[in-house]
């Protein structure tokens, strides 16, 4: 064999060949966690923020209903569906979601699985924006409640499915 196609397979078909496993590898990741949101962005950039955002929402199973108007309270948003949220809510404004004035009617259930310390269900109801009522007065305990939650969950997301991931495969 030649040099020139020793250097041939060493320049391009090796790379290519690398870059299709690494890309595969990804694929499968994105598809074995259902983000299909965020499918081309994760193969893309592997993007931490949004693939913890996702994963963060994919595990609550959150309900927004509509504010009863007796009560002078607007829905902070009126969207179901995880995809929506996402597009509204990135990655940075998790913790801003506490700073925004909201109040929480909260029903929350956390479940750790006893062997991998993950998150498996959350659920939070009726989340509300009041402007007239400031939620670290009046409701100082439930935030503290869920921004732990917050924390604890989304650290455990990043630490066991995405860093590990990015840094590999990035």
């Amino acid at each position: 064999m030649n040099n020139f196609i020793k250097k041939l397979i060493l320049t391009i078909l090796v790379p290519a060949v690398l870059y299709s496993c690494v890309s595969f590898d990804k694929i499968k990741f994105c598809k074995n966690y259902n983000m299909h949101a965020l499918y081309f962005k994760c193969i893309n950039t592997c993007n931490i923020q949004y693939l913890t955002a996702y994963n963060a929402f994919r595990s609550y199973n959150i309900q927004l209903i509509n504010a009863n108007s007796e009560k002078n309270k607007i829905p902070l948003l009126n969207i179901i569906s995880t995809s929506e949220i996402i597009k509204k809510i990135e990655f940075s404004n998790l913790y801003k979601l506490l700073e925004y004035q909201i109040i929480f009617n909260i029903k929350a259930e956390l479940r750790f699985s006893m062997h991998q310390n993950i998150p498996v269900n959350v659920t939070i109801s009726r989340i509300y924006f009041d402007q007239d009522i400031s939620p670290l007065e009046k409701y100082q305990e439930k935030i503290n409640f869920i921004a732990e939650i917050y924390s604890e969950a989304i650290e455990v997301l990043i630490q066991k499915y995405i860093f590990l991931r990015c840094n590999n495969f990035a």
